[in-house]
């Protein structure tokens, strides 16, 4: 960036020397410049190199001052000035055949001669269209400088996105600062000439190369101006296919991420759901395990009770046993009392009969004896110990009656009391049998429930020691912390037994989980080979 405006200065405060001959007029480079500019305002990278292969866009080389000075001393006699002026135009130019080139001298060379008489008059209109055409090239130099400014960054910038336009940027880089130097030169000549006053030979030369000078600087412009459009273009490209690269590779990125963050995402639902069922086994198997611990508190309180109603049924029984054995015995009794009341019924009732039999032969013989006694009144004293025999039979006979009336109610009620302690006997057998089944159902049924939450405690029983280590291993550890009591070798065995009921294996413990249906149904199977492989072991 510093170069050139370092290198203007120089040769600005240099010595005066002459341009060279051979250059073009102002006009003609301005209007060759604008109608470049508007034929190709755009120019392809595949049109640069070809102008770059057939030396297009290549800059003029210009001598050093001191062969300037040497070339405009040599030809200010002599009006030769013409012979090389197209060794300084640019190689796209090119040459026609000798014989037009010497037409063209010869022609440039008339219309000099024609203007030395004018250029005399004139001076001072020319001195001050010189400045204007000096102010002019000024502006396209710095132009051209800007250009080549934004180029090198451009370069850079490519250097450090591209590395094949690198290559490319650099070689227009040089070619464009080494036109800058030629036209930094030729303008700094020209400055250094204008304020001079000479002889109008040498003036008339010195302003038609001073306008030639010009045409070449403005042509070199255009070419400068060519070439930024090159690099520009290419540069666009270069960065179109690196965006488009970058757009397709974030792009393949973002779907790749968002791919990730779904699968990730998936994954995360899952888990929270597993999480989720997890909780609600846990929160199951918690309640359950409650429900369990009242319902063996509650079987606890029912086996207590069937105890006791056992126990009670038992001296129940023991009662009724006893019971029923004072009531065997007094039923035996009873029998004995009957089979005796019965025995002296059947004797008072022979007794009864020989009564009657003696009462039908008393009738009879009362009745012959009454017949006797109208017969004979001898027989009236006998008639009458009959009688009292009689009455005293009689009363006998109502009294054993009456006996015999009595025997036979007692009979009735022993029978029917017999009815009644049979009936309470087979009353109490029954209920006894039922009370029974009653018992050896409820004691079979606690001893399946005793079971059944024996094996419930067993199978919890690995997992709940387990818990409470690990639990007991947090609460020595935020010991320190939430009561600012130092962890000492005392509280050893507490992080021990916390640490290998946490990290060791345990297949009591692991089969547990599988026994108590601890385990996801979805990782059931590979937990199974898991522990199978662990332990050697089947997990049932």
């Amino acid at each position: 960036m510093k170069m050139p405006t370092k290198k203007k200065k120089t040769m600005g405060a240099s010595a005066p020397a002459q341009l060279p001959a051979g250059t073009a007029s102002l006009s003609a480079l301005t209007t060759g410049a604008h109608s470049q500019e508007i034929k190709h305002p755009i120019i392809t990278p595949q049109e640069a190199e070809i102008a770059q292969g057939h030396g297009l866009l290549q800059p003029p080389m210009i001598k050093d001052e001191d062969c300037c000075e040497e070339c405009t001393g040599s030809e200010s006699d002599g009006e030769g000035f013409l012979d090389d002026d197209m060794d300084f135009l640019p190689t796209c130019w090119g040459r026609a055949d000798k014989p037009h080139e010497d037409e063209e001298r010869a022609a440039i060379a008339r219309k000099a001669k024609l203007k030395k008489a004018k250029v005399q008059a004139s001076t001072t209109m020319t001195t001050t269209s010189f400045g204007k055409g000096m102010a002019t090239v000024e502006q396209a130099v710095s132009e051209s400088i800007k250009m080549i400014n934004s180029a090198t960054t451009i370069e850079f910038l490519s250097r450090r996105a591209v590395p094949s336009s690198f290559e490319l940027a650099r070689a227009a880089t040089e070619s464009t600062s080494q036109a800058l130097d030629a036209v930094t030169c030729n303008v700094s000549v020209t400055k250094a000439m204008a304020p001079k006053t000479q002889p109008s030979t040498k003036l008339i030369e010195k302003i038609t190369r001073q306008e030639r000078d010009q045409k070449s600087a403005k042509t070199q412009a255009g070419c400068l101006r060519a070439e930024i459009q090159v690099l520009k273009q290419k540069h666009r490209l270069e960065m179109q296919k690196q965006l488009d690269h970058l757009d397709e590779t974030h792009r393949r990125e973002m779907d790749a991420i968002k791919l990730e963050l779904k699968e990730s995402e998936g994954i995360c639902q899952k888990a929270s759901t597993d999480l989720r069922k997890v909780r609600d086994k846990n929160s199951i198997v918690r309640s359950e395990r409650r429900e369990l611990d009242l319902k063996l508190v509650e079987m606890s309180e029912n086996v207590a009770r069937h105890t006791e109603n056992i126990s009670v049924l038992e001296r129940q029984k023991i009662e009724t046993l006893a019971s029923m054995e004072s009531l065997s015995r007094s039923l035996h009794e009873s029998t004995q009392k009957l089979t005796t009341s019965e025995f002296r019924l059947a004797l008072e009732q022979r007794k009864s009969a020989m009564l009657q039999q003696q009462g039908t032969s008393l009738r009879e013989e009362n009745r012959r004896i009454r017949l006797q006694q109208s017969r004979s009144t001898a027989t009236s004293v006998r008639l009458q110990q009959l009688e009292q025999n009689y009455d005293g039979l009689k009363d006998g006979y109502y009294a054993l009656k009456d006996e015999h009336d009595e025997l036979v109610e007692d009979a009735a009620r022993y029978r029917r009391e017999r009815t009644e302690y049979k009936d309470d006997a087979e009353y109490y057998r029954e209920k006894r049998d039922t009370l029974r089944t009653e018992l050896e159902s409820n004691r079979d049924l606690g001893q399946k429930k005793y079971q059944e939450l024996k094996k419930a405690h067993d199978i919890r029983e690995p997992l709940v020691k387990i818990g409470v280590a690990i639990r007991l291993r947090f609460l020595d550890q935020v010991r320190e912390t939430a009561l600012g009591i130092p962890r000492d070798e005392a509280d050893m065995a507490l992080r021990a037994n916390g640490n290998v009921a946490a990290h060791k294996d345990n297949a009591a413990a692991d089969a547990a989980l599988f026994k108590g249906n601890f385990v996801p149904e979805e990782y059931e199977e590979h937990a199974k080979e898991i522990f199978k492989e662990l332990y050697r072991r089947s997990s049932s």
